[in-house]
């Protein structure tokens, strides 16, 4: 109740599997949208508006159900501005497509990442391990990842944005104090649920 730091977390299921064909045009998304300095979100809501020092998506490939998640930390006075700007930039990546210099670094960095991981022998045996349980040959899958990238084009990014992320799909998730927080999210037209550590529910 006393803490003046809010942790909001956004999650959906995604139909993604690792041997989908989106899957590299998934990634490259996933990193011109949430990962690093240059990431959209980062843009907005670190730069611009000074609501965090830090905020990333990812997606959380699985066999079964695959999710789509962002995460971040703001103060408890932004969360509804924090949400609303999150919210604008998942929608922009669906609605327009990337920049060439967008798509530029995410190729570079995910290449640059890549070519480190398998520099580690236990990095190296995971994703071996990994494309094996996903029924992917790993010779070939390690062999084809940096020129699969490099093919991605803005328009694969901008199909796969549409394909797999739906701006409105998003349950929210806001750690922090309720009292303060639930009305923003009222305000925002949001359905709120207050539950304590537990999962019991509260009133506010």
């Amino acid at each position: 109740e006393d803490s003046q730091q809010a942790n909001i977390v956004f999650k959906q299921a995604i139909g993604l599997r690792r041997s989908d064909p989106d899957y590299y045009a998934f990634q490259t998304l996933n990193q011109i949208l949430g990962i690093g300095f240059n990431s959209r979100l980062n843009k907005n809501l670190r730069i611009k508006n000074g609501f965090t020092y830090g905020v990333y998506s990812q997606p959380e490939l699985r066999r079964q159900a695959s999710l789509f998640e962002i995460v971040t930390e703001v103060n408890n006075g932004v969360v509804a501005p924090a949400i609303r700007e999150t919210m604008s930039e998942v929608k922009g990546v669906c609605e327009l497509s990337v920049t060439g210099d967008e798509l530029h670094l995410a190729q570079q960095f995910l290449s640059g990442v890549f070519v480190m991981r398998l520099a580690h022998h236990s990095r190296l045996a995971g994703a071996i391990l990994g494309l094996r349980l996903d029924g992917i040959d790993p010779a070939k899958g390690l062999a084809d990842y940096l020129g699969r990238i490099k093919a991605v084009g803005a328009a694969d990014v901008h199909r796969a944005a549409l394909r797999h992320v739906d701006p409105k799909g998003f349950q929210i998730a806001v750690v922090g104090n309720a009292r303060e927080i639930a009305p923003q999210l009222k305000d925002l037209g949001l359905p709120v649920e207050v539950t304590d550590a537990e999962g019991s529910s509260l009133s506010v």
